[in-house]
């Protein structure tokens, strides 16, 4: 009797036990019961660009999984994607606005969940059709040009050219001076002098050189120092200034002229404390024929004083 009891009592503890499926021991069951294991991978960038989600559901006998994209709006949650998954799957989302979102990956009562943030995009490039003014390069136009010869190897070719620059019209003479030098031997420290008619410039900082001179004055007057110039060289430099010239305008110029400095006026100077210093002849007799002369009287007269002097003496 005893061993019928105990039979009969384990008979009743086995039947009375709830039955596990062998799939409880693959470590993927979940609460409610569903075989069920995911990974997801959120990758958004901002507010208008479409962003993805990679969700793996490991377990190949899961249907119609569903992914829902919800923002947080506070304590709300607005759904804002709604989509059923088998197996792998690669969601693109483009989110409306920035913010927070999550990600909820489900299989009956079994879920999942992934947070991710959508920033703001910087807003898109607008296309704006500008009226933009080219300004093109100056025109510049020769209307009038003229070579004048002066004394002593000088000449100026003068130009006259009309700028248009869109429709704004301007005017600019140009003057180019030339030394051709044709002196027997090399010629040394000089000044070329030269200057504007105050009736065309009042003054010299109207005009623009392209070779400074080495003086000016706040007269429309300037000079060019020059070292050593050989025979048969040339010497030039240019200037000009805002105005046409005319004729008339040019006819006014006066001829550049050449100022001896350094070596050459000092020789002028020492020849100049002799009686020969650039005094002309005077009745046809010149100065140092005059002086022989006066020092031959004198020499005459100690000689007279000596010789009959002592004659004198002895009588």
């Amino acid at each position: 009797m005893n061993k019928l009891f105990f039979f009969t009592v384990l008979v009743s503890l086995l039947f009375s036990m709830p039955l596990v499926s062998a799939a409880a021991f693959d470590g993927n069951l979940s609460n409610g019961g569903g075989s069920f294991a995911s990974s997801v991978k959120v990758s958004f960038t901002c507010v208008g660009k479409a962003g993805t989600a990679n969700i793996n559901v490991f377990d190949k006998t899961v249907k119609n999984a569903t992914v829902n994209i919800f923002y947080l709006n506070g304590s709300r949650y607005e759904k804002m994607l709604a989509q059923s998954i088998n197996g792998s799957t690669i969601v693109s989302f483009t989110p409306g606005k920035a913010g927070n979102y999550e990600l909820h990956v489900s299989v009956g009562t079994s879920q999942t969940n992934a947070n991710f943030f959508v920033s703001s995009c910087s807003p898109p490039p607008v296309n704006v059709t500008k009226n933009n003014t080219v300004l093109s390069e100056p025109k510049r136009e020769l209307i009038f040009t003229k070579l004048v010869n002066y004394p002593d190897g000088f000449s100026k070719r003068f130009s006259v050219y009309k700028i248009t620059t869109g429709q704004v019209e301007s005017f600019e003479s140009n003057i180019a001076l030339s030394l051709n030098y044709a002196g027997n031997s090399t010629k040394y420290d000089f000044d070329i002098i030269d200057s504007v008619p105050s009736s065309v410039l009042t003054r010299s900082n109207q005009i623009t050189f392209t070779a400074q001179p080495s003086a000016r004055s706040s007269e429309p007057k300037f000079e060019w120092h020059v070292k050593s110039l050989s025979t048969g060289g040339q010497l030039s430099y240019s200037y000009r200034f805002s105005r046409p010239l005319t004729e008339q305008m040019i006819a006014m110029f006066d001829a550049p002229t050449i100022r001896e400095t350094g070596a050459g006026s000092q020789a002028k100077q020492e020849d100049s404390g002799l009686l020969a210093a650039s005094i002309g002849p005077i009745f046809g007799i010149t100065f140092p024929f005059m002086g022989a002369l006066f020092a031959f009287l004198v020499l005459l007269a100690v000689l007279y004083f000596f010789i009959f002097g002592r004659k004198k003496e002895e009588a």
